[in-house]
């Protein structure tokens, strides 16, 4: 298995040693990419990966490779979560059998193979198929996680439907901190965006069922390097939205991996997600466009019918479909500006 790692997100090394160790017990040495933005942390964060190969871009490394391939950086958000996405650019040619974001401010739980979970989700183990009668699945059994649309919930009853094997993306659950929106932690009492749930106890793995979506989070998934060109990463901060790419780019992947007979899959590995306290009024005015538009989303991508036999063409359908109906949405100036980029995102990464 030649697996690479991504980290998202550059606030402390500390996880990031406890996942080398974790690679490292089991036999796994993955390449390691960080995405990161002021550069100074790049010798802490190399001795705590120690024995993995690590490889840093940040704006410098990031403007180089744009002028180096002769395409435009503007693809790719700054001082974003979103600029994740840089690494897909540099991972696609790889031939990678699997790649791998984490957030860090997740670690693993102990015992847990967690490359090796990642893996067989992805292409060995036979998992339940579920399905929601309104067809929104709740990965988790206990709290709606960002991204689920609030006027579906306490709606959504699931049933099993037979088994199948292999998915083309894995997400990983997460004990300690649920990935909520900003408006459900102030509902449970939180001014800091903290709120610690009960421990998981060995969830069920399953694929996500024909026609069925779920908020993508991407603090911890396994992906396929084929989806590349349809999982362009980018959230309108500028259009007043923010914090929902990967919930967008989520639901776009599901939409095309349904049409094309891929597989979603979610359940283990697990990690602890271990936030740090944030402003929680702040992430509701980040959120809250990103929110209006997520609740009839969905029902957009219902409308566009796709053709294509690939990931790329399915993705500029995609696209040109959102053209048609931006004016629909709450945000048409935002999906205006993704759906012209989400096209020149499949040009880039055919460029790569």
């Amino acid at each position: 298995m030649k697996a690479c790692v991504v980290f998202c997100t550059i606030r402390s090394s500390k996880s990031f040693e406890l996942y080398a160790k974790n690679f490292l017990e089991y036999g796994h040495k993955p390449d390691v990419i960080i995405v990161d933005e002021e550069g100074n942390t790049r010798n802490q964060i190399l001795n705590a990966l120690e024995g993995l190969e690590v490889e840093f871009y940040g704006t410098r490394e990031r403007k180089e490779w744009f002028q180096r391939k002769n395409v435009e950086s503007s693809i790719i958000p700054v001082r974003s979560s979103d600029e994740v996405g840089f690494s897909l650019l540099v991972a696609y040619r790889r031939e990678y059998d699997m790649i791998v974001f984490l957030d860090d401010d997740t670690y693993p739980l102990p015992g847990n193979d967690f490359l090796r979970e990642h893996w067989e989700n992805l292409n060995v183990r036979k998992l339940k198929v579920i399905s929601s009668s309104n067809r929104w699945v709740c990965p988790h059994s206990r709290k709606y996680p960002r991204g689920y649309p609030y006027t579906l919930r306490n709606s959504d009853l699931c049933k099993e439907e037979g088994y199948r094997i292999a998915s083309v993306l894995n997400m990983g659950l997460w004990e300690k901190i649920p990935d909520l929106n900003a408006l459900d932690y102030l509902y449970y009492g939180s001014l800091e965006g903290l709120y610690e749930d009960l421990p998981y106890n060995s969830p069920v793995s399953y694929i996500l069922g024909r026609g069925n979506y779920m908020p993508v989070s991407r603090m911890n998934i396994g992906f396929l390097p084929k989806i590349i060109p349809a999982f362009y990463q980018l959230t309108g901060k500028e259009y007043g939205g923010g914090r929902y790419g990967d919930v967008f780019s989520g639901l776009f992947l599901e939409k095309i991996a349904s049409h094309l007979g891929d597989s979603i899959s979610f359940g283990q590995p697990i990690c602890v997600h271990d936030k740090e306290p944030r402003d929680v009024f702040g992430d509701i005015k980040l959120e809250i466009e990103s929110i209006k538009l997520n609740e009839k989303l969905w029902m957009t991508l219902d409308r566009i019918e796709l053709t294509g036999n690939s990931y790329s063409s399915c993705y500029e359908e995609l696209a040109d479909g959102l053209l048609k109906y931006k004016d629909e949405l709450s945000c048409p100036n935002y999906i205006a500006c993704l759906a012209r980029k989400m096209k020149e995102w499949v040009k880039i990464v055919e460029k790569s």
